[in-house]
């Protein structure tokens, strides 16, 4: 089955919500900020102020347009309509989950039997904010998130981009790099300078020269390329990605009780991998906090010289979870990992040079492990062995 999703954003939100309740805003062109005294911050602007920028001093505006409309935001009114809108989009897609105010992601695998057409159910979520909600949304449907999210902030307030296979990639491929999140501006002028201003451009590019020229950017930048799919459509319908999660027998912000469990949700992948020899290469972590906000963060796993499979799924699955977890002073209520893989590397010998003695022989006691791994659980039950996890309580457990 391919994977599908669904990218919802509310442009504007702050002037939106402005307007909700003073119509004769709608055709003006204000500024929302956090008062109107010449040091207050710019918070949004109104749909005519798009692409002047924005969180600049009023002052600075107001040297521009001296006689600029300043209308002062109130967070409360935010938080009141964010509220009637997740209702409302819960009544519709009940798998809809929020990324951020006003940003939600909606993965389509879940909701076929419910909504077999895509296209009109992201349709009729733009028609249920607009007319019952008095919002106008942009929606992307795409083959991962980040394409659809890409593809969601190129839609214009009222539009839905939905497309898939070619159309998708040559979409994506002319999508500027600056429109990629988390990318320093040095590499992208470093990039410029040799004449890779677009994703496509970027995607022709070997992942080592990346990562030789560029170092930790490289690596993000091409972690996000993966991010957006293939470069090429598949020969096949490629597997669904292994998944497993575990809801906390309590909150907890404790992040060495975090990464135990992690480690444990890493060691069932892996053998599940293991037993369909199919070897990972991206892992994404969904992080279910106590304020009910869930938190996705992914990346491309790519071995270090010397490290073995396991060594390259600890260190990029704690990279993540200790990324997620210094962006948010809460509590964690559930982890859900998902692993998406290959054919196993050890399948195609025939067809690529042989592994360094070193790693080899790392790669060989590994398997070994398991395998006794593996004969174990099955005997015995998968909760027989559990790595990292000393002193957390498991189901049927008393803390």
């Amino acid at each position: 089955m391919d994977s599908r999703y669904l990218a919802l954003r509310l442009p504007h939100l702050l002037a939106q919500v402005e307007i909700r309740l003073n119509p004769a805003l709608r055709q003006q062109a204000f500024v929302v900020a956090t008062g109107r005294e010449p040091r207050s911050q710019v918070l949004g602007l109104s749909f005519s102020l798009a692409g002047e920028g924005r969180g600049a001093p009023l002052a600075a505006w107001l040297r521009r347009r001296p006689d600029l409309l300043v209308v002062e935001g109130r967070p409360e009114r935010v938080e009141a309509l964010l509220a009637q809108v997740r209702e409302r989009l819960a009544a519709v897609a009940p798998g809809l989950r929020e990324e951020g105010p006003g940003r939600f992601l909606l993965d389509l695998r879940g909701s076929r039997r419910l909504h077999p057409d895509e296209g009109a159910l992201g349709r009729r979520l733009l028609d249920e904010l607009r007319e019952r909600e008095g919002l106008l949304a942009a929606a992307g449907i795409g083959s991962t998130p980040l394409a659809a999210r890409l593809l969601a902030r190129r839609a214009r307030a009222g539009e839905l981009h939905a497309v898939a296979g070619e159309e998708e990639r040559r979409l994506l491929d002319d999508f500027p790099l600056e429109g990629l999140p988390g990318l320093p501006g040095s590499l992208l002028a470093r990039l410029a300078e040799g004449g890779v201003r677009r994703v496509g451009e970027a995607r022709a590019l070997p992942s080592a020269q990346l990562q030789r020229l560029y170092g930790e950017a490289g690596r993000r930048l091409r972690d996000l390329l993966d991010g957006l799919g293939p470069a090429a459509v598949p020969a096949g319908e490629a597997p669904p990605p292994a998944r497993t999660r575990r809801r906390l027998p309590v909150d907890s912000a404790d992040p060495a009780l975090l990464e135990a469990c992690l480690l444990d949700l890493l060691e069932v992948l892996h053998g599940r991998l293991r037993e369909e020899d199919r070897a990972p290469r991206r892992l994404e972590l969904a992080l279910l906090w106590n304020d009910g906000h869930v938190q996705r963060r992914s990346a491309s796993l790519r071995a270090l010289p010397g490290e073995s499979r396991r060594q390259t799924l600890r260190r990029g699955a704690l990279a993540v979870l200790r990324g997620a977890l210094a962006e948010r002073r809460l509590r964690v209520r559930e982890l859900d990992l998902s692993l998406s893989a290959t054919a196993d590397p050890a399948q195609l010998a025939l067809f690529t040079p042989p592994l360094p003695a070193g790693r080899g022989d790392l790669e060989r006691r590994e398997r070994r492990l398991d395998q006794a791994l593996l004969q174990v659980r099955r005997r015995w039950g998968p909760q027989a062995v559990r790595l990292g996890v000393h002193g957390m309580p498991g189901p049927g457990r008393a803390a």
